[in-house]
């Protein structure tokens, strides 16, 4: 967007944050939260997790915390928590872009209904221990395919 208008990145960004603070302050536009997925549901509820990176300018002080190996620049990560059923977003959660998914996890602080099954990718290896019906694929020993 900011080639296309011609500002930087760094003007995108506050403007899309102004947006969105206006129309969570407006309350036509506004997340289930974290309260949603401590509720019993009603009906077999099952939630998406997973997390995504955004690229960002290079910062100026704490360069090493916000860069991501993986993906070779500095980044943010996002953390979306999705109901299967309707595709909306339950809520979201944010680090830096060193941050292991399933580290983002624990220190979002979401607490999950027992009754509501996760499907995660490998990012989140271990959930199991903390949340008894969650599914992730299983990672493959090294040297095997």
């Amino acid at each position: 967007m900011g080639t296309d208008w011609g500002v930087s990145e760094s003007t995108v960004c506050r403007i899309i944050q102004k947006v969105e603070n206006i129309l969570i302050r407006s309350r036509v536009f506004s997340l289930p939260g974290k309260k949603a997925l401590r509720q019993k549901p009603s009906e077999e509820k099952v939630a998406i997790m997973d997390v995504t990176e955004s690229p960002i300018e290079k910062p100026k002080k704490s360069q090493r915390s916000f860069y991501s190996g993986k993906q070779g620049e500095h980044t943010l990560k996002t953390q979306l928590i999705i109901d299967l059923k309707t595709l909306r977003i339950i809520c979201l959660a944010s680090g830096k872009g060193r941050v292991h998914d399933f580290n983002l996890f624990k220190k979002s602080g979401v607490k999950i209904e027992d009754s509501i099954k996760i499907l995660a990718d490998k990012g989140y290896q271990g959930i199991a221990k903390i949340h008894r019906l969650s599914e992730t694929p299983i990672k493959t020993k090294k040297g095997k395919s």
